[in-house]
């Protein structure tokens, strides 16, 4: 029973992932793939009487009941309630996960290498069609990221760049637990396929949560390590390498010089259509103002979206498609004031402050998520909301005896 159990939840957990690729074309895919994970996660905590332990039982409560104090007071203030419900819904899997999983039993190494080997080679698939097409038509998506765009993919660039780099540390960390050659062959080409393609891709948020978690692995060699010259000798190379991609992958030489003149554009004052990081910037002065106005409060989460539009508009009337604030700490500290802000990062992050108790997954997944939190408001949109959560939840599930940590 235990052991159909346990193949049933890796099913579901393999089919949100592969439903997270579908969100843009199959919405109703990824919602029905978590309710049907928190169904058999439900049902497993009736039937089995193996339990997480105390301390990722507390993260989970954390989250979940973080979640709910820090809307449910928005109900006291904002007037908009109708998109309150609407955020509130987004919102709904980091609190109904967390509580289902609860009292569910701990996924077994068995079936979590599978999950995570599915998950390696699902977005390895991914990244060789889009680096296949990208070849066979090298000069239209050199020309298209020299107009500040990127080559289409399944889902949102910025979302698949974030998948793609954690998915080559997922590779990454299986190979240093995997001790089978035919396992280690084939996660050594999905290794240096996402490796590659994250640079070809060059999308900033995925190389820096790429690099972020380089930098986090190295630092950890070189704090355990009895061979600090040798890991010393290995940053120094990885950094040569890097600096060699960035120079002769065009990808990356486009980027950055199109970061660099969106940056003059915008410090001139020019228009902000077709402008990323203009955007990106006029954003942040936003929500700083907005959060000056009301610093303690906010001004609530549901007449956000209001007033930020109404300050765009106000500011840069050029601009045709409006965006949040492209910091979800800003988000927040606008929205729902500094208390709230401070909340949020707690209940959120507190987990890195136990770095050394937590499995090595959850803690390179809070690192992308810190990271990608600078530049996005993750936590706004279904597909990030999904994507933090269940590369959030899946380590979690695996904090007991079967931790591979």
């Amino acid at each position: 029973m235990n052991e159909k159990l346990q193949m049933v939840k890796a099913g579901a957990w393999c089919l949100v992932i592969t439903s997270l690729l579908m969100a843009d074309v199959a919405r109703a895919m990824l919602s029905v793939a978590m309710i049907l994970l928190a169904f058999i996660l439900l049902y497993d905590s009736v039937v089995t009487k193996s339990r997480l332990s105390v301390f990722s039982s507390s993260m989970l409560l954390f989250m979940a009941f973080g979640f709910i104090l820090l809307y449910g007071i928005q109900f006291l203030y904002s007037e908009n309630t109708s998109y309150l419900w609407e955020r509130i819904g987004i919102k709904i899997p980091f609190i109904l996960l967390p509580l289902v999983a609860l009292r569910s039993s701990p996924v077994s190494t068995k079936y979590m290498r599978i999950i995570l080997v599915y998950y390696v080679v699902l977005m390895a698939l991914v990244s060789l069609v889009m680096f296949i097409r990208y070849l066979l038509n090298k000069e239209a998506f050199d020309l298209l990221y020299a107009q500040s765009s990127v080559m289409p993919g399944p889902i949102s660039h910025i979302r698949l760049s974030i998948m793609i780099a954690f998915a080559a540390y997922t590779a990454y960390y299986l190979l240093y637990i995997h001790r089978q050659d035919s396992f280690r062959i084939l996660l050594m080409t999905c290794l240096l396929l996402l490796i590659v393609f994250t640079h070809v891709y060059s999308v900033r948020s995925g190389l820096f949560a790429f690099y972020t978690l380089v930098s986090f692995e190295l630092i950890s060699r070189i704090l355990n390590s009895v061979h600090k010259a040798k890991v010393l000798v290995a940053t120094v190379a990885i950094v040569c390498i890097a600096l060699t991609a960035a120079w002769f992958t065009p990808t990356i030489r486009n980027k950055i010089s199109i970061t660099v003149e969106e940056l003059n554009q915008y410090g001139q004052g020019r228009s902000l259509n077709h402008n990323s990081i203009g955007k990106r910037l006029a954003s942040y002065h936003i929500a700083f103002d907005l959060a000056k106005q009301n610093p303690i409060m906010g001004c609530g989460i549901g007449d956000y979206s209001n007033l930020n539009t109404k300050a765009i508009q106000q500011r840069h009337p050029e601009v045709e498609v409006p965006i949040l604030a492209h910091n979800q700490f800003l988000y927040y500290l606008a929205a729902s004031g500094i208390l709230l802000m401070m909340l949020f990062t707690c209940f959120f992050f507190y987990p890195i402050l136990y770095v050394k108790r937590l499995h090595r997954l959850l803690a390179a997944q809070l690192l992308v998520l810190l990271v990608s939190f600078q530049t996005e408001p993750m936590l706004e949109t279904q597909l990030g909301v999904a994507y933090s959560v269940v590369f959030w939840l899946l380590p979690i599930c695996l904090q007991h005896e079967d931790s591979l940590s």
